[in-house]
């Protein structure tokens, strides 16, 4: 997906530099009026237009230094929906991690449970997030851990027209129609627990995860892995994995086919994440 020539301005805000893409989206770094920095989202089109205002509806309900707040909404000259939200001094997890080798678990713990504390101030808000893959995740120098973009967010326990997400986080439930719960994210949370301790995909053992390209797996195949498949026993890729003990089994449950096997909440998830590695 290419991106265009980023534009001068948008609204009152001086664009700076691109800092990343969606599929209904640019994301910009911007100076305000005023000289403040912030992160300005442009949809790509005016047909992207609702997509944007919803997550914009989302993230005024939401409470949490680890999402950053929403500044206002607006609309650019030719139509497009634009939302302003805060600018945390951060990088995408993939520039931190190339996903080639184990973490360890210690480490893997204290990012994680910040993505739990993100996630329990989004379904406190009432949504589901439902896109955790690692692009999302944003790492400050000091450990920090942000949780951004909501464009696949969904209100809790309401039945979605169809699956949202990145394929390679997407919860069964999804799959076969059923609405999402916390636990739907818990799922997602699993996955990424699983390729920070291992490498590799849950699903894809003989691929290393940083040389692996999920999108050239098909949306099918993608629907039984989730649906069907058991994900290879962590013991196969970390040395040692029996002294994981608990933790595989926690990584495990969190990837169950059926929602009420998981970790209820990622509350719940961080929790037991805490007793097991920060203890």
């Amino acid at each position: 997906m290419t991106s265009p020539p980023a534009p001068a301005r948008i609204s009152s805000y001086r664009v700076e530099g691109l800092l990343g893409d969606g599929a209904s989206a640019h994301v910009y770094r911007c100076l305000s009026s005023a000289g403040q920095a912030v992160a300005v989202k442009l949809a790509r089109s005016v047909e992207h237009g609702p997509v944007l205002h919803r997550e914009a509806d989302y993230l005024s309900r939401i409470d949490s230094p680890r999402v950053p707040a929403l500044v206002e909404r607006g609309q650019t000259a030719d139509g497009r929906t634009f939302l302003v939200s805060s600018l945390v001094d951060a990088v995408p997890l993939t520039a931190w991690h190339d996903f080639s080798r184990p973490l360890p678990p210690v480490i893997v713990g204290k990012l994680v449970l910040q993505l739990c504390e993100a996630l329990g101030a989004i379904h406190a808000a009432g949504y589901a997030h439902l896109d955790l893959k690692p692009p999302n995740l944003l790492l400050a120098r000091d450990g920090q851990l942000y949780l951004v973009d909501l464009g696949s967010a969904a209100p809790l326990l309401e039945p979605l027209p169809r699956p949202r997400g990145t394929r390679e986080f997407m919860a069964p439930e999804l799959y076969r129609g059923q609405p999402p719960g916390p636990a739907t994210d818990v799922y997602g949370a699993g996955v990424l627990l699983y390729q920070l301790l291992t490498g590799r995909s849950p699903f894809f053992p003989n691929t290393v995860r940083g040389q692996f390209d999920p999108v050239a797996v098909g949306e099918d195949e993608w629907r039984r892995l989730h649906c069907s498949q058991a994900p290879t026993p962590l013991s196969r890729h970390v040395d040692g994995a029996g002294e994981l003990g608990a933790l595989g089994e926690l990584v495990h449950q969190c990837l169950a086919k059926v929602p009420a096997e998981r970790p209820e909440t990622p509350a719940l998830l961080g929790a037991r994440l805490r007793v097991l590695l920060l203890s």
